[in-house]
């Protein structure tokens, strides 16, 4: 699939780039991030390039969709967010986000993951998006309760992360029950 950009009205979802890795370091090696997300520091910046060379290969065969969050007014690049596990044939996907901790709590995120919702329901056309959230991000579990997700269940200790397992709320947002929130807008990009 070819490469797009999402435009919000602060915001610029862009697909990552190799040159993003460098940036995305000290946000997924910040413990206060970490924690919340499915990464476990220390992440080498090797690793985080192989993450986004990874991330553009499935963009390409239309699997998954990375995209870098920025900053429209300056090209600031504040974090990351996307969609995983596309299932088309039960037309869901999964969602997924971090910002830098100087971002936190400035509504970004709000914008952000309304953009991915707007990106599964109106642009790929999905039923259903999923949404895991960790045991004790109530930031995570408030922001997509805001955006119409319910909750449906709590896994036990189903995650690895170090030495030990994590459990996770898990929410979901149904095309019907939707409402989009802000403006957002597809934009193509070269290869």
């Amino acid at each position: 699939m070819k490469l797009f950009s999402i435009e919000t009205e602060r915001l610029l979802l862009r697909p990552m780039r190799l040159s993003d890795a460098e940036e995305f370091l000290p946000m997924i090696n910040d413990n206060k991030i970490s924690n919340w997300i499915m990464l476990s520091p220390p992440i080498s910046l090797k690793k985080e390039r192989a993450y986004v060379r990874k991330s553009r290969r499935k963009w390409k065969q239309g699997k998954e969709f990375g995209f870098a969050v920025v900053l429209r007014e300056n090209g600031e690049l504040i974090g990351a967010a996307g969609t995983h596990r596309i299932d088309r044939e039960n037309s869901q996907v999964e969602l997924g986000i971090f910002l830098a901790r100087s971002w936190h709590g400035k509504g970004c995120g709000k914008e952000a993951v309304s953009a991915l919702l707007w990106l599964a329901f109106k642009k790929l056309k999905l039923h259903r998006i999923v949404y895991k959230v960790f045991e004790g991000n109530e930031a995570s579990r408030n922001l997509i309760s805001k955006l119409g997700g319910k909750e449906e269940g709590f896994l036990r200790e189903s995650v690895r992360k170090k030495s030990k397992f994590v459990s996770a709320h898990v929410y979901a947002v149904l095309k019907k029950e939707w409402k989009q929130r802000g403006k957002a807008k597809v934009i193509p990009q070269g290869k």
